[in-house]
């Protein structure tokens, strides 16, 4: 079951010492190519805009240290681990979606990290928290569209709902692994399980209320119908969190900027996602009858949920690359 002790008042999250780990530097790119690179990805040759940033990682070095503070392997130019201030820590030159991320709330409980270990894919790790492995359910209004142009009707406007934790890869660095992504727009779907291979399924979904009251309500259609996997989560959102009073804690649970998932042979792969620091706020939870949790293979939750709310960010997604 998950662990109440790990648990706040909701609304009132628990404050804890502020992070003393040094902002990792990050070196300027040592070259911006201006023309595209023919390249072999993902079993195929394609065109793409290389960068010094965007090279990809070579294997570690015999002896090579993983430091747990910084979350990457020592010579590699991009760490992406949460940083103390929130501050996206990498840039996305070019991006082959622009997301915007609205109305989002984070609902967060922790539950013994074998528990999460078990579900994970080979080659990630769980990433924790005062040895607590953490799970997000995060409902919000998703709108994507290609860059510079604007969003597809069929496409570029849905609601959804993700069922997440924090993983690292082999290297230490960390990101984001989706056990599940409801979206109420099933050609979104079909492209996101794709391209990206996210476990996306079609949900009859609905945001309602203003911006005193939210109800994010979702059921499961495609392509699993058996769990009947969905529920309701209303919220009413509060003041906004000074910069300043943001924890240690809520920094690792938000300020994440990789998404891990696998190609169709099962090599790990990621995304980078670059967006400016969360906006958030204080949120009160009237009602959160959820079974998408349960339904991603974990114990049905039953504690009150650390909550957090934010009207959103621009995101800039990266082409997906394989973790070498």
């Amino acid at each position: 079951m998950s662990s109440c002790a790990a648990h706040t008042p909701i609304g009132q999250p628990r404050l804890l010492p502020p992070a003393t780990t040094a902002r990792p530097s990050h070196p300027s790119p040592a070259f911006t190519s201006r023309w595209p690179t023919l390249a072999w990805r993902d079993g195929r040759f394609g065109l793409t805009h290389r960068h010094a940033d965007q090279r990809r990682p070579r294997s570690s070095p015999i002896g090579a240290v993983i430091s747990r503070t910084r979350g990457c392997v020592e010579g590699h130019p991009v760490c992406v681990d949460p940083d103390p201030d929130g501050t996206c820590p990498l840039t996305v030159r070019h991006p082959v979606m622009i997301h915007r991320w609205q109305l989002l709330t984070f609902l967060h409980w922790s539950f013994e990290p074998s528990f999460v270990q078990r579900l994970l894919p080979s080659g990630l790790t769980v990433d924790t928290f005062d040895e607590r492995a953490w799970v997000g359910l995060v409902p919000f209004r998703m709108w994507v569209a290609p860059p510079g142009l604007p969003a597809l009707p069929c496409l570029g406007r849905f609601c959804e709902t993700n069922v997440r934790t924090y993983a690292r890869d082999r290297h230490g660095r960390a990101g984001v692994w989706f056990f599940s992504l409801e979206a109420s727009r099933l050609p979104a779907v079909m492209a996101a399980r794709a391209g990206y291979r996210l476990p996306y399924y079609w949900a009859s979904m609905r945001l309602e209320g203003s911006s005193e009251r939210l109800v994010y309500k979702t059921h499961r259609r495609w392509p699993d119908r058996t769990t009947a996997a969905g529920g309701v989560v209303a919220v009413r959102p509060g003041p906004p969190i000074p910069a300043a009073q943001l924890t240690a804690l809520e920094h690792f649970l938000t300020a994440r900027w990789r998404l891990f998932s696998h190609t169709k042979d099962g090599a790990l792969r990621y995304a980078d996602a670059e967006h400016p620091a969360w906006q958030l706020q204080r949120v009160d939870v009237d009602q959160c009858d959820d079974t998408l949790v349960a339904a991603a293979g974990l114990p049905q939750p039953v504690c009150d949920p650390l909550a957090h709310y934010s009207r959103g960010v621009e995101v800039r997604i990266s082409h997906p690359r394989r973790v070498l």
